[in-house]
């Protein structure tokens, strides 16, 4: 993780994301990564908040998003709870999405030829977090 920021964007909402780039004078973009929305919730007439994705299926730590800096109303560091809330959350989405991937291979796996298997290089054995 490079830079994790908190902003509040035009349309009212907050995200937390780990910045990889900042805008320039060249440019308004932000380059960031494993971007989460917060949402808040009232239960029991306490005040609970929850991080989901922003995007739809980008929340692998190879995909980047570009954020136009015009958007962003507020940057802030987040408080330790929402950092902590968000390597969390963040450690979560990329373990399930490899179980999720993983369980696609054996699938396929399943339907291939032990001739077949022999052309097969899995990338999954062994692995011990090392993104590749």
């Amino acid at each position: 993780m490079n830079d994790i920021r908190q902003f509040k964007l035009v349309d009212g909402s907050e995200i937390v994301c780990d910045v990889l780039e900042w805008n320039s004078e060249d440019t308004e973009e932000v380059v960031i990564r494993n971007a989460l929305v917060i949402q808040y919730m009232m239960k029991d007439d306490y005040r609970m908040c929850s991080m989901r994705p922003w995007m739809l299926q980008q929340v692998q730590h190879n995909m980047i998003q570009i954020l136009n800096a015009g958007h962003i109303t507020v940057d802030a560091h987040p408080a330790r709870e929402t950092l902590d809330n968000y390597m969390e959350t963040v450690r979560y989405l990329q373990l399930d999405l490899e179980e999720t991937v993983k369980e696609e291979v054996e699938d396929t796996l399943a339907v291939v030829t032990d001739e077949e298997k022999d052309n097969i290089i899995s990338f999954l054995k062994n692995r011990k977090d090392k993104l590749h």
